[in-house]
């Protein structure tokens, strides 16, 4: 079943919700071999109480989430029609959190997130799937106290501006594949992707979702 939507703020005037995955798409992620969480994005049709124009970010049971290994993240079209089979592709999942639109050019910011006292970030990279020249982050953020640790809120970056009137993280059609590797300085996990190599020039822009 679907949850209740969250509601978003934070300094820089991020609004109340944001759908920044391109509409009817699936995602999972993996971070190694094993499966941490699920996306489902819904377009103008709603699936039961799962509403149209939200996106739901489930985390999977027993997740662990460390910056140890690269995430594998898989987009596939949604072509499931109905509240049963959505509640089917989220199987093997539990907390997580939803968001809503619109979006628009005022949900996404230039600069870099600032994550709140009490929580971890792992932030992973890759070249986005429209272009190679274009890097796609994903900021996760978990709590920091609690064991296991819950997803609290995540974060797509751009290294560049969003184009106008789509404002989502890519365009390239489902299906498709990334590898992200953990971003770290030093050997040491950061949340910063202006210390991505070849990326020192990039104007950063993002939009976050969940308990922002």
């Amino acid at each position: 079943m679907a949850d209740n939507d969250s509601t978003a703020g934070e300094s820089m005037n991020i609004l109340t919700g944001a759908l920044q995955t391109p509409p009817d798409v699936k995602l999972t992620v993996l971070k190694g071999p094993s499966l941490i969480m699920k996306v489902v994005s819904l377009g103008a049709a709603p699936r039961g109480a799962y509403l149209q124009n939200v996106e739901y970010w489930r985390q999977a049971k027993g997740a662990v989430f460390d910056a140890s290994d690269d995430l594998q993240l898989c987009c596939e079209k949604l072509t499931e029609d109905s509240e049963g089979k959505i509640d089917t592709v989220l199987q093997g999942c539990s907390d997580g959190f939803s968001h809503k639109r619109p979006v628009d050019m005022r949900d996404w910011h230039k600069g870099v997130r600032v994550i709140p006292q009490g929580r971890i970030g792992y932030l992973f990279s890759s070249p986005g799937p429209d272009s190679s020249n274009i890097q796609t982050c994903l900021l996760i953020e978990v709590t920091a106290s609690a064991n296991p640790r819950t997803m609290v809120a995540t974060t797509w970056y751009r290294s560049t501006a969003p184009q106008p009137n789509k404002y989502q993280i890519w365009d390239k059609d489902a299906p498709f594949g990334l590898t992200m590797r953990p971003v770290k300085a030093g050997g040491q996990n950061v949340t910063d992707p202006r210390v991505i190599p070849g990326c020192a020039g990039a104007t950063w822009h993002y939009t976050s979702m969940g308990s922002v």
